[in-house]
């Protein structure tokens, strides 16, 4: 199968979930929607949210403590702008969107995560979410792993983060 054709199966399988009446109700969340469902869909098929950008890393994260009905187990990419040790930039996942900023240290690395709510899924945490993770050395390359979590506590989990090489 050529990618458009994938691309086309994509497309095909999203709009199958919306009934028409749906665009009326919210356009704007529902375009929303659709495009986090392709999300969905790009993370299960090619192990990306947004396969035609360059994030500077990718990562996983892991949920415990807590259900959205769907699994947040999940597929995320980071785009930073570096100075010095600090950074600032986005997340794109399958909930959406979320402004960072963090500090990266010699082997570690602690940021920030706010989903912006109009360009996120109404399911998405609300509020500052923590994560902090440690570099990790192996014959498999350099990688980070630590923990996330919301800022009352509440809600934690596990995450891994890459540098991206493209």
């Amino acid at each position: 199968m050529t990618k458009e054709q994938d691309e086309q199966k994509m497309v095909d399988a999203i709009y199958e979930t919306l009934a028409p009446s749906d665009l009326l109700k919210d356009p704007n969340r529902q375009i929303l929607e659709l495009e986090l469902k392709k999300r969905k869909i790009c993370a299960k098929e090619w192990g990306r949210i947004l396969p035609d950008e360059k994030p500077d890393f990718i990562g996983n994260f892991y949920s415990c403590g807590f259900e959205y009905g769907d699994s947040l187990e999940g597929i995320f990419e980071m785009f930073i702008e570096k100075d010095g040790n600090n950074f600032k930039g986005k997340i794109e996942d399958c909930l959406g969107t979320a402004t960072i900023e963090g500090e990266i240290l010699p082997d570690k690395i602690i940021f920030t995560k706010k989903y912006i709510e109009e360009k996120s899924t109404q399911l998405c945490l609300k509020g500052d979410i923590r994560y902090e993770g440690y570099l990790v050395e192996n014959s498999r390359g350099n990688y980070y792993m630590g923990e996330w979590s919301s800022f009352d506590q509440k809600t934690k989990g596990h995450f891994d983060l890459n540098a991206t090489i493209f």
